[in-house]
């Protein structure tokens, strides 16, 4: 869980920040490590928020997170 700590301290660092860009990517870091563990629900959970930062920064990554919410029956 050590790459999750650190993953973890940097999204409160860009939250802290206000950068959104930073956040959708760290948050979908953070999705990808606990999917890559089977730990869906958690990853979900991770995936969701980098969804809606991506969505708000209008970033391209927003539909490739919503297609990876839907292929796990989490779309929002």
């Amino acid at each position: 869980m050590v790459m999750l700590d650190r993953i973890e301290k940097a999204i409160l660092a860009a939250h802290a920040a206000g950068n959104g860009q930073a956040m959708a990517e760290l948050y979908a870091e953070a999705a990808q490590h606990m999917l890559s563990n089977g730990q869906i629900e958690r990853g979900c959970f991770y995936l969701t928020q980098g969804y809606v930062f991506a969505l708000e920064e209008g970033l391209a990554s927003a539909s490739g997170i919503h297609t990876r919410l839907v292929e796990l029956g989490h779309e929002i």
